[in-house]
């Protein structure tokens, strides 16, 4: 078994994503020493050099990940923010993959993400930029919503979110899931105490945010239930 970090938007090269995704990894390895863990850089974002190779488009990303699966393995995904639309769009077109289970963590509402980057300029554009990712209006090209898509895919799927993040409120989580259950039979869901929607090593929540992204994959959480 192999796990694979896909990054939100930003570069994991970037100053505050570098005290989320190391720490990660180092986490990764200390809980689940079995299992052999790699970060996965997307087209677009800046690599330690600061340099990127080509622009974030939905497309390559799934070609970039595609081409790290090995099928003679087996995988688990651990998808941060915007990379849950990368991965949800990989697997809704891949039905042979082989993925066996997957984290969504923050996935951002698709009409919030429409709504960022739909004018093709502005400060989204301008902070994604300044956290090291090469971006145009292209970004919104064959991109399907998330939501849509986790109808698509058959492998077991966690949705988690932090009390505190502001772009995927715990509410919207429970929004999805309560009407997706029916066609979603292997979805469950978390939420993480006084969390953001990006943590980082230093804050108190760390553990907690550590322990549900990773103990899920182990086995070793109990999933909170959110349906009445």
């Amino acid at each position: 078994m192999k796990l694979l970090i896909i990054p939100g938007l930003s570069s994991p090269y970037c100053e505050q994503q570098q005290r989320v995704y190391f720490p990660l990894l180092t986490e990764a390895k200390k809980r689940l020493p079995e299992i052999e863990t790699k970060l996965v850089l997307l087209p677009g974002q800046n690599d330690e050099r600061g340099i990127a190779e080509g622009e974030f488009f939905i497309p390559d990303a799934c070609e970039r990940i595609r081409s790290v699966l090995d099928s003679g393995e087996n995988y688990c995904l651990l998808a941060r923010s915007s990379g849950c639309t990368v991965v949800a769009e990989l697997l809704a077109t891949w039905k042979d993959a082989p993925v066996k289970k997957v984290v969504f963590w923050g996935p951002p509402p698709f009409w919030l993400y429409h709504d960022m980057f739909a004018s093709g300029e502005g400060p989204f554009y301008e902070k994604a930029r300044k956290t090291g990712v090469q971006i145009t209006k292209k970004i919104l090209t064959n991109c399907t919503p998330w939501e849509s898509n986790i109808t698509k895919f058959s492998q077991r799927l966690l949705l988690a979110t932090g009390a505190k993040d502001i772009f995927c409120p715990p509410a919207y989580i429970d929004y999805i899931v309560k009407t997706q259950a029916a066609r979603i039979p292997s979805i469950e869901h978390a939420e993480v105490q006084d969390c953001p929607h990006g943590p980082t090593s230093d804050m108190p929540c760390w553990a907690d945010y550590c322990q549900c992204v990773l103990g899920w994959l182990s086995e070793k959480i109990d999933v909170h239930t959110l349906i009445d």
